[in-house]
């Protein structure tokens, strides 16, 4: 899985310097919670999936791209092989 884009909202400038060392320096960082510049990132990266917290469901749907609401409420990750068997989970449900 490559990860093309995240969400800077709540980022303390330390996340943001973590980001780019993860992501690489071709990541792009959306913020202020800008649903435009997400669904336009989407559609640059040519990504298979969107997957968000829920506030970007509606512009998902509007868009008609595929996406995955991951709220900030669970209870699971997404980190190593569990948690690949865990997306697809998800994703098929």
């Amino acid at each position: 899985m490559i990860v093309v884009a995240t969400g800077t909202e709540k980022s303390t400038e330390e996340d943001k310097a973590r980001l780019l060392e993860l992501m690489g320096p071709d990541a792009k960082m959306i913020s202020d919670n800008d649903q435009k510049a997400l669904i336009d990132a989407f559609h640059e990266f040519d990504a298979d999936i969107l997957i968000a917290g829920g506030r970007y469901l509606y512009p998902a749907l509007k868009s008609r791209i595929r996406f995955l609401d991951i709220n900030h409420e669970r209870d699971f990750g997404y980190e190593g092989y569990d948690g690949i068997v865990e997306l697809a989970r998800q994703l098929s449900c």
